[in-house]
């Protein structure tokens, strides 16, 4: 009866283990995560500099346009 129990828990916690492994992502899908967020922040920082780039022009358009 004992020998029963003990195989039960044993199953338990081998279904538990199995459970929290399908749980974690492989390292190929973290990989693929970090590359994603790596490239979605390179765009972003790109976006960014295009922004800087578009607001000096307006800027030195407004200073020209001021002294004009």
């Amino acid at each position: 009866h004992e020998g029963t129990d003990m195989l039960k828990q044993l199953e338990q916690t081998i279904a538990q283990i199995t459970r929290w492994f399908r749980a974690f992502p492989t390292d190929r899908d973290m990989r693929a995560a970090f590359e994603e967020r790596e490239k979605t922040k390179r765009m972003i920082i790109s976006k960014q500099r295009e922004w800087e780039k578009k607001n000096e022009k307006l800027a030195q358009l407004a200073r020209d346009w001021k002294q004009a």
